[in-house]
């Protein structure tokens, strides 16, 4: 007879950060704001509060298929379109109020929980849900220094300065 082993199991969640660069119609970079795509929460917690797109780990997933698929279901934009790299791992226990629920994803409400995408410029960000403020930093941050980054010198630029603006 087999026994089942009961502890908790802290609930997985990805976020896909997506930045767009600053070229204007003629591709050039000046004077051009790189923006973030941001979502606006339909639920709580953090309801009617903008907040990177993202979501719950659902069994055997991976980390890069939860944050390809919760990027499309909230945003529909294709990963496909989009430079994707793990930026790193934030797991303050206080970073999500649900944190302590430890229950089964088949009883939760699975459907999405953005009511509204938008694109908002790095320099003029709103007041974000969850820890997403340090979330933004870091990677503005560790963006900046990637060799797909770095050699757009405005755009390394403004990851730079926004990154500054986050401190705190």
């Amino acid at each position: 007879m087999q026994t089942k082993i009961e502890y908790p199991r802290p609930g997985l969640t990805v976020d896909a950060l997506i930045i767009k660069r600053p070229t204007a119609a003629d591709g050039t970079t000046q004077q051009i704001q790189a923006e973030l795509l941001l979502i606006n929460r339909k639920k709580e917690p953090f309801k009617d509060t903008w907040a990177i797109p993202g979501g719950f780990v659902d069994e055997n997933e991976s980390l890069d298929a939860a944050a390809s698929r919760e990027l499309l279901e909230e945003t529909s934009v294709p990963p496909s379109q989009a430079y994707m790299t793990q930026i790193g791992m934030f797991g303050d226990p206080g970073r999500d109020p649900r944190a302590g629920i430890t229950k089964n994803r088949a009883d939760e409400d699975l459907e999405d929980d953005a009511q509204d995408a938008q694109w908002f410029a790095l320099d003029r960000l709103p007041p974000l849900a969850f820890d997403h403020k340090l979330i933004i930093k870091t990677a503005c941050r560790r963006l900046a220094e990637k060799p797909q980054v770095s050699s757009d010198s405005e755009l390394t630029r403004q990851l730079t300065e926004a990154a500054n603006r986050l401190e705190g």
